[in-house]
């Protein structure tokens, strides 16, 4: 249903589709006709689990005491299957990997901060240091709200670096050395999906080595679907530190666009190709 009703609101306004939901635009015929039309023709199913309550009880207790009966006993091994729709955790990063993505975000701090900026550092980042100064150091204590629920919060505080404007986000990036690129499109597109009418650069950053590697994942159908390939952009480490030897110094003198220097799209690719 989500998908009927998804394709509709961006057919109508985009992928900010977010900002007619929040400001309640109304949807004229025939497209209010497909909306409606997706919720009433689901079944209901209600009533029937109502008067069926006891046996489903029954059912998922007769469950549950079959999973203790079977669960392995201590000291047998135990195989663990992973569903594939399900990502596994991301291995650690290698030390030669985390210096870049270290690197890289107190070269995005330096730079976000020389723009008027604030900076938030993701989470778990906070204790990693760069030429003897912690990342935490540097960044907000606390992201603003925006209005957010405590889960969408959640995830949006896990992005490597926001830069922020009067408690806005006005640009976020990823940082991705060696890990799975697709993680981290993935937490782009939590960020859009939870604040569609958020008008925000998304950057991924990366080595040169894995410009290709980015664009294909950039343009899965996933992707361009929500609208994310719209909006997010590939930076590359080399570039990002060229780009910080040339501003320094002028900080409070530079503007957030000077990102276009040095960022590509995924639609400027494919004009190239």
């Amino acid at each position: 249903m989500l998908g009927e009703i998804r394709e509709t609101l961006t057919r109508l306004w985009g992928a900010t589709y977010g900002y007619g939901i929040l400001n309640q635009v109304p949807i004229d015929t025939p497209d209010s006709n497909v909306i409606v039309h997706a919720i009433v023709s689901r079944e209901n199913a209600l009533e029937e689990y109502k008067r069926n309550l006891a046996t489903y009880l029954d059912a998922a207790r007769s469950k549950r005491q079959q999973a203790k009966v079977n669960r392995p006993k201590p000291g047998r091994p135990r195989k663990i299957v992973v569903p594939s729709a399900v990502q596994e955790p991301e291995p650690p990063l290698a030390p030669e990997d985390d210096s870049v993505h270290t690197k890289a975000q107190a070269a995005l701090v330096t730079l976000g901060k020389a723009t008027g900026c604030s900076v938030w550092i993701a989470l778990n980042d906070r204790g990693k240091s760069f030429k003897g100064r912690r990342l935490g150091d540097d960044s907000l204590t606390k992201l603003p709200s925006m209005g957010l629920n405590e889960e969408a919060t959640k995830r949006i505080s896990l992005i490597d670096v926001i830069w922020l404007n009067q408690k806005s986000p006005v640009c976020a990036f990823e940082i991705e050395a060696s890990t799975s690129i697709y993680s981290g499109l993935l937490r782009m597109s939590d960020l859009l999906a939870v604040i569609p009418a958020l008008n925000i650069q998304i950057f991924i950053v990366a080595p040169k080595e894995r410009h290709d590697k980015v664009m294909s994942e950039l343009s899965r159908p996933t992707f361009r679907k929500i609208g994310l390939s719209e909006y997010c952009r590939f930076i590359s480490t080399e570039d990002l530190d060229t780009l910080l030897g040339k501003v320094s110094g002028l900080d409070g003198h530079i503007q957030v666009s000077i990102l276009d220097k040095i960022a590509e799209s995924l639609e400027e690719e494919e004009d190239i190709d």
